[in-house]
């Protein structure tokens, strides 16, 4: 029954492992100059990132980010370079996940495949509306696997499809309450990349539709879907130095949804909102976030954004103005192919602590 909350951290922890990768590649020359300048003739660099976080959910967070940068073919000067690796986490509330993952650009690009697979235990909450007000901790253990390929249509045009597989066993011990659950889901996306480098865009559009569907006939108890829609835009500012990024988002739960099926403030967007309070069944957000590079790989990052759910749990929750309000560190490697850093955010009664790969959007 209170499954989807997982479903999310579990889906965001694997692409928290592949974010810095992940999106369509563009084919502009800049994109391949800075491939040729971080690889500097290297087939395979091995980079140990390290894990930390912190949320009032799950806690303390701390781990490692194994990651191989994979040169696949040294004549293909369009393709940026794949990415295998691992994560391993570990929480002060004895939570853990363990993955191991992968990013392969193919034939100068015209395919890109990404996928991951895992297991986890989680220690977690969910939230019961007034007249009760209050969190009901539980736990759940899940085994996890994720596939996506996609080929290149026509210029900057994309489209794709997945397979996703999740398998629960949640406990509630304050009311004697267990249910194992399974879902099979398939995922369908297109996509339009207009950006100046995938790793790290200063100019540029990236537009993505993705819809999710779990149908009975996969193998699921009943069906259900959901619609996930991103406009990203990014415009150079101080003779190309720093970076202003706008972003809109939405995510739709379609049909008459069980709370597995419901979206929540702060899943994998917004950030400041970490204990999954505001869920509906439709999530809208939209922030901008200026990035400054002010000495060599050394940056730092301010943002602000504002969600609000429709067709909310709880009557009060209904159309919300919900404000967020944060800022970061960031410090470069491989030239601009990788960013990492932390990120403080606060919304309305909530905050979280958040380690980066890459950049948010």
């Amino acid at each position: 029954m209170i499954i989807l909350k997982i479903q999310k951290f579990i889906f965001f922890s694997v692409l928290l492992a592949l974010i810095f990768i992940s999106g369509a590649a563009s084919s502009q020359p800049e994109e391949t100059e800075n491939k040729k300048k971080d690889m500097e003739g290297k087939s395979v660099r091995f980079l140990p990132l390290p894990y930390l976080g912190y949320n009032e959910s799950i806690g303390f967070q701390y781990g490692v980010l194994p990651i191989f940068m994979l040169d696949l073919n040294k004549l293909d000067t369009i393709s940026p370079p794949s990415s295998v690796g691992g994560f391993g986490m570990h929480t002060t509330t004895k939570s853990w996940i363990v993955l191991g993952f992968g990013r392969f650009y193919l034939k100068e690009d015209t395919w890109r495949l990404k996928g991951g697979f895992g297991k986890g235990n989680f220690n977690f909450q969910f939230y019961i509306s007034p007249p009760f007000d209050i969190y009901v901790p539980y736990n759940t253990n899940a085994n996890f696997a994720v596939f996506h390929v996609e080929r290149k249509i026509i210029n900057d045009l994309y489209g794709g499809l997945g397979y996703k597989f999740t398998a629960f066993d949640t406990s509630l011990d304050s009311l004697n309450y267990s249910e194992r659950t399974e879902l099979h889901g398939i995922s369908i996306s297109l996509s339009f990349d207009g950006r100046s480098s995938v790793y790290y865009p200063r100019t540029g559009i990236y537009a993505n539709a993705n819809y999710d569907l779990f149908p009975e006939w996969l193998g699921n108890d009943k069906s259900s879907s959901a619609l996930d829609l991103d406009y990203n835009q990014y415009f150079s500012i101080r003779s190309d130095k720093d970076v202003l990024a706008a972003r809109f988002y939405s995510a739709v739960g379609i049909g008459d949804l069980s709370f597995n099926e419901q979206q929540f403030v702060g899943n994998d967007d917004l950030r400041g909102y970490m204990d999954g309070k505001y869920r509906g069944k439709t999530v809208l957000a939209m922030q901008g976030e200026y990035r400054w590079n002010f000495y060599k790989g050394l940056g730092a990052v301010g943002f602000a954004g504002v969600a609000t759910v429709l067709g909310a749990n709880n009557e009060d929750h209904e159309g919300k103005l919900l404000p967020s309000v944060g800022t970061g560190l960031r410090y470069k490697l491989m030239g601009e192919m990788i960013s990492i850093g932390f990120d403080v955010a606060a919304g309305i009664d909530d905050w979280g602590l958040y380690f980066r790969i890459s950049e948010a959007f």
